[in-house]
């Protein structure tokens, strides 16, 4: 499929259409056959609408006389709306659900002894942990909000949105550069082990670099559709 030039919609060339250069006419039938559209009449060319013709000698816009413009059917039309829509909730839902897990996931792994309840904490110590606690609960009501929200600048939602998803483990991944940090307390009451996989410890930092990732192929996807 080459263009023609600013002035005219592509010009598709197929060896099967059948054209009846001394009349200046098409096969119709031939041509809806081919590629499934439907003849527009009368009518100046649209976005999506199809040249069907070859360029003659009047120049690089010009058409040949008889030339038929013909646009996507309704099924294609559906078609290609439905994809972008599909593409637009499937991204909206996967940063969806790694907000949501963000926002509760603090909740399971502080509250409890090697946490919010640990003897050996001051509670100072505690009330920071409650802070991080807080910050990842409103980060997810922060980026529902903006990726479901409809209005003017949707794309701007969509990435406000996806940056408040992982916006607490964007703050995570550079915390452990910190002095005396670390990624996990002594071992208390069975809690504070992370998993091992093949000969790797896993940490915070894994997870988080894991989600911005996906987030970040998420939030392309829904661009593209856009």
């Amino acid at each position: 499929m080459a263009s023609t030039g600013r002035g005219c919609p592509p010009l598709i060339e197929k060896a099967s259409l059948r054209v009846a250069a001394d009349r200046g006419k098409l096969d119709l039938e031939s041509v809806l056959r081919d590629y499934g559209g439907e003849p527009v009449a009368s009518q100046p060319p649209r976005r999506r609408s199809f040249c069907m013709g070859s360029t003659s000698s009047g120049g690089a816009n010009a058409m040949r006389p008889g030339a038929v413009l013909l646009r996507p059917g309704r099924g294609e039309q559906l078609g290609g709306i439905m994809t972008q829509k599909s593409s637009i909730i499937i991204g909206k839902l996967i940063i969806s659900a790694v907000a949501v897990f963000t926002g509760a996931a603090p909740f399971f792994a502080d509250w409890n002894s090697t946490h919010i309840y640990n003897p050996n904490w001051p509670p100072h110590a505690k009330f920071h942990n409650a802070q991080t606690i807080v910050l990842g609960a409103v980060t997810t009501l922060l980026a529902i909000w903006f990726l479901w929200k409809r209005g003017r600048d949707d794309g701007l939602r969509v990435d406000v949105g996806s940056i408040f998803s992982v916006l607490y483990w964007i703050c995570l991944v550079p915390s452990i550069l910190f002095p005396g940090t670390a990624f996990y307390d002594p071992n208390y009451d069975g809690y504070s082990r992370m998993p091992v996989v093949f000969g790797f410890e896993l940490n915070q930092a894994y997870g988080g670099l894991f989600f911005i990732s996906i987030v970040l192929i998420s939030n392309r996807l829904i661009r593209r559709a856009m």
